[in-house]
């Protein structure tokens, strides 16, 4: 991934990332990690015709599973194919988290 190519310091990084290294459609930004707790995570944003959707994952076992969980949810997101209805939010009592 080259930063800055219209400089004359660009910098080349290499990314372990595999949504920016399949060159997924409309990633703008994401964070990926790992914690025994947590598993593999990802928080990735995606832009396409002006439509922003974000995906949090975590709990996932292996990267390559999350990266693949990421793509399918994202294609989802913009495939339209899913209820356009509002879902109803239930009011706590208690208004701690």
């Amino acid at each position: 991934m080259v930063f800055r190519q219209s400089s004359k310091k660009s910098e080349t990084f290499n990314s372990t990332n595999g949504l920016i290294k399949t060159g997924f459609d409309g990633i703008t930004g994401m964070k990926t990690g790992f914690t025994n707790a947590a598993g593999f995570c990802i928080t990735a944003t995606c832009n396409r015709n002006g439509r922003i959707l974000v995906a949090v994952v975590t709990g996932v076992k292996t990267h390559q599973s999350r990266d693949l969980f990421v793509k399918q949810l994202l294609a989802w997101g913009y495939s339209g194919k899913f209820p356009n209805k509002e879902i109803p939010i239930k009011k706590r009592r208690n208004k701690r988290f």
